[in-house]
């Protein structure tokens, strides 16, 4: 039987919620994560679709092991997250947004879907608003403006990655309900392959 399979990268710096994002869509209980050390996938079936997600470790120190993974590696969707637990912690992984487009190949920066996940939206610090300020470009123009010059179409989604939920037009959803809104758009622009089960 053929089926429609979907590829997704989850990039950004460490501890910005990729492994717990991964983890709750699949389903599983998170209390507490580890470093992911290696890139690790996630396989799902969502709908009629199964979605391959590749979490990748965010720590500088294996970041020639997975330069050489996206290099090499052919997504339909990238999701590059950051971390809107503080501010100098959004500002951190948002400056380091450049710095990972850069490692994706010529294919998928044309290609691929790409959106910003903004994570943390459950803590009670979290700097969400500004986050969307400067998404917006409201603050930090400057750092805006650099990161347009790599991702030209910054569309952003806010979740907790911990507690399963997307904000969408001030609407709560779960994390499902927002992988179905990209399947959605994936399908449509024709970015899927075909698996064999």
């Amino acid at each position: 039987m053929r089926v429609k399979n979907i590829i997704i990268g989850l990039l950004g710096e460490g501890a910005t919620g990729k492994t717990t994002f991964a983890l709750t869509l699949s389903g599983q209980k998170v209390s507490r994560t580890l470093m992911t050390v290696a890139p690790t996938a996630h396989v799902l079936k969502i709908s009629d679709v199964f979605v391959t997600l590749w979490d990748f470790p965010g720590q500088r120190i294996f970041r020639i092991a997975v330069e050489n993974k996206l290099r090499s590696s052919d997504f339909h969707v990238i999701f590059f997250f950051i971390d809107a637990s503080g501010m100098s912690r959004l500002i951190e992984t948002l400056s380091a947004l450049p710095q990972w487009y850069k490692m994706l190949s010529d294919d998928v920066k044309n290609k691929a879907l790409k959106y910003i996940i903004i994570n943390k939206a459950d803590i009670p610090t979290s700097v969400i608003n500004e986050a969307i300020a400067i998404m917006e470009g409201k603050k930090y123009t400057t750092l805006i403006e650099a990161l347009k010059e790599y991702i030209p179409d910054l569309e952003y989604f806010i979740i907790s990655a911990k507690y399963g939920f997307a904000l969408i037009d001030s609407r709560k959803i779960n994390l499902v309900t927002l992988i179905n809104l990209v399947i959605d758009r994936a399908v449509e622009r024709g970015l899927y392959a075909y698996q064999y089960i």
